[in-house]
């Protein structure tokens, strides 16, 4: 009973701070975009860089905490069960007009962000006013998004050992995820053997296998196996067909899944699914 009771008052105390910081940000936020002498914000552009900011990140998570710099847009995140992380800057050359007095972060749900965004066409003004921010289109046309309250804790993606590096186009490990998909099959196998990189999908009467690429070893490990969820990669690999990502992973350790062209930089960390027969 008594260690129940700690459990229960920590959690009151901890619930306490949580509120006492969300308070404190909320405030910090009113304070920044109801001033307009301390603010000013003013991004114009096609809808690029909204849509990459919806199409890599809003199937992670819906609830964000967006920073907008002097070089760019910035984002770093973790699904609720924290098996996939994001790390994205969306760069300040995907705008036609980027204008920003200094650094400011704030929270924004990605579903309403989807929502005002289906309103526009392709030109888009995004200013700061009363704890919100207001689009601007054609014509007139105007909305205005409230901003949340999210609590940031400046989160940096890990490092780790990686056993491989290789660069493969997209299209071919989302035509596996497919494949995985078909075969309702929750992960799929990503096997290095002999300096060649290959995935596998298999149950117990069929598989099928796609050689990828040769792979760059990065330490002196033999050949290996590691299994990566056919949801999670699907919800990662928003990518075009043709682009070219870079994978590094090794044995039963997070894959990072790296790619940068002009108008965007995104790292992906995915947690292995861990299975307890080794064999292939």
């Amino acid at each position: 009973m008594e260690t129940k009771t700690e459990v229960k008052v920590e959690g009151k105390e901890i619930k306490q701070q949580m509120d006492k910081l969300k308070k404190k940000v909320k405030e910090e936020i009113n304070d920044e975009f109801v001033d307009k002498g301390k603010l000013q914000l003013k991004l114009n552009s096609e809808k690029t860089p909204w849509k990459i900011l919806l199409r890599k990140v809003g199937s992670i998570q819906d609830e964000i905490a967006l920073e907008i710099g002097k070089d760019g847009l910035h984002i770093k995140t973790a699904d609720k069960t924290n098996v996939a992380m994001v790390d994205l800057t969306i760069k300040k050359a995907c705008f036609k007009e980027y204008k920003v007095s200094h650094v400011v972060k704030f929270g924004i749900n990605l579903g309403k962000l989807n929502t005002h965004m289906k309103v526009y066409g392709d030109d888009i003004t995004a200013e700061n006013g009363d704890n919100q921010l207001i689009f601007k289109g054609e014509k007139g046309l105007q909305s205005k998004m409230g901003l949340l309250t999210v609590i940031d804790f400046d989160m940096k993606l890990p490092e780790f050992a990686f056993s491989v590096e290789l660069k493969a186009p997209a299209e071919n490990i989302q035509k596996m995820v497919q494949v995985g998909k078909d075969f309702g099959q929750e992960a799929l196998q990503f096997i290095i053997k002999d300096k060649q990189f290959y995935i596998l999908v298999q149950n117990e009467t069929d598989e099928v296998r796609f050689p990828i690429c040769a792979v760059n070893k990065l330490d002196e490990s033999g050949d290996f196996k590691s299994l990566y969820s056919t949801a999670f990669l699907e919800n990662v690999l928003k990518f075009e067909a043709k682009d070219n990502l870079i994978l590094k992973f090794g044995k039963d350790i997070p894959m990072l899944i790296d790619f940068e062209d002009a108008e965007h930089k995104i790292q992906y960390l995915l947690a292995p699914r861990i299975d307890s027969d080794d064999s292939e």
